[in-house]
């Protein structure tokens, strides 16, 4: 099997649990959450939808069962927070350094009479916060990325969090990255949404995501809709994904039960590994390398072959899987002056390891020279 370092666009291996869930609905099961059937396998499947908003709770700390919304994608649930809060004539606030989930419908919000701020950020692609306070208090809702999905820099929430109180703006946070692999507790990140990915940092299937909504964004969203509709039939649109909610929700359990400070504490050394292999490569550059805090996330250039290239060869002759590309935030590499070719990109999983990390420098090395 390969060395896997592309975890930041769907974490590999997954637990044998959750391969075990997915099959055993998939040819034993069957039945979605369907409301007034009396049948077993329907009962079954609400029961999993029910464990599945009380697993993904105990992983936002202040949350509850009742808060947590099960959906397809971050994507398509940022897409319709960021339209179900915001009326015409409204402003929202988001960076200039966010990737295209957030980019893309606030755009057409623009062109259907929104305004959008678009905040400058600093070499680590985060959110500055002194930046934020000059415009919170004209917006409606601020959407911010708990983690660059290119340097793996986590935001400073608490600032931001604190920002946005004093402003009484809406805090909507996209943690896809970060659920799952560093704590979250509400007492200090004071967001209204946190959205993330289920087949990331939670290790469930493709297909899956959730997002936990405070009771004031849950008022907003169903005050502002026009057709009456319910948080849940605004967020959970459709018949669920129950193949991937049953291996959610053992991806879930797993991190659990292996624990979110320790798993955090192994993203930090395998980046910090990471960063100092890396370093010893003379041919290969780290974006924003002074940046250390942050989960297992890093991008980077090595030598003058093509992105593309490199990625299939480390593939080809070491067996690395790495990532390549603009990772859907061209904005953020235009800045870095990394557009078009984008860039070799490394993310950890709990299940990689120091010598991975040394492995890949010495294939770096091998390839590139130095």
């Amino acid at each position: 099997m390969p060395i896997y370092l592309d975890n930041a666009a769907t974490s590999f291996p997954k637990p044998k649990g959750v391969l075990d869930q997915v099959t055993d609905y998939m040819k034993n099961v069957g039945g979605v959450p369907t409301t007034g059937y009396a049948c077993k396998p329907h009962a079954n499947a609400m029961e999993i939808v029910n464990e599945c908003r009380i697993a993904l709770s105990r992983l936002i700390t202040g949350s509850t069962p009742e808060q947590i919304y099960l959906c397809k994608s971050a994507s398509e649930a940022i897409s319709a927070i960021m339209r179900g809060v915001v009326e015409v004539g409204d402003k929202i606030a988001i960076s200039d350094g966010d990737p295209w989930p957030i980019q893309v419908p606030a755009r057409e919000l623009e062109q259907k009479g929104i305004t959008v701020a678009r905040l400058p950020f600093d070499h680590e692609l985060f959110v500055n916060p002194k930046h934020l306070a000059k415009v919170a208090q004209k917006v409606r809702a601020v959407f911010v990325s708990h983690a660059s999905n290119i340097t793996g820099t986590l935001a400073p929430m608490g600032e931001i969090s604190k920002v946005c109180q004093e402003a009484d703006t809406m805090l909507v946070l996209d943690a896809s990255h970060t659920v799952g692999v560093c704590p979250i507790n509400l007492k200090h990140v004071k967001a209204d949404a946190i959205i993330f990915s289920g087949h990331k940092g939670l290790y469930g299937p493709t297909g899956t995501a959730g997002v936990y909504v405070s009771p004031r964004l849950s008022e907003k969203l169903t005050k502002l809709s026009k057709t009456n509709l319910s948080v849940h039939q605004i967020l959970e649109v459709g018949t669920p994904n129950m193949a991937g909610l049953y291996g959610l929700l053992a991806g879930a359990r797993f991190v659990d039960m292996e624990g979110v400070e320790k798993i955090w504490c192994h993203h930090k050394l395998l980046r910090e590994s990471l960063v100092t292999s890396l370093e010893t490569v003379k041919k290969v550059k780290v974006v924003a390398p002074e940046t250390w805090d942050g989960i297992g996330i890093l991008s980077f250039s090595a030598g003058d072959l093509p992105i593309n290239t490199m990625a299939r060869l480390l593939e080809e002759r070491y067996g690395l899987v790495v990532g390549n590309g603009l990772f859907a935030n061209e904005g953020a590499m235009r800045t870095l002056n990394l557009y078009p070719q984008g860039t070799l990109r490394a993310s950890v999983g709990y299940f990689n390891t120091v010598s991975d990390m040394e492995y890949l420098a010495t294939s770096l090395a091998r390839i590139v020279g130095g």
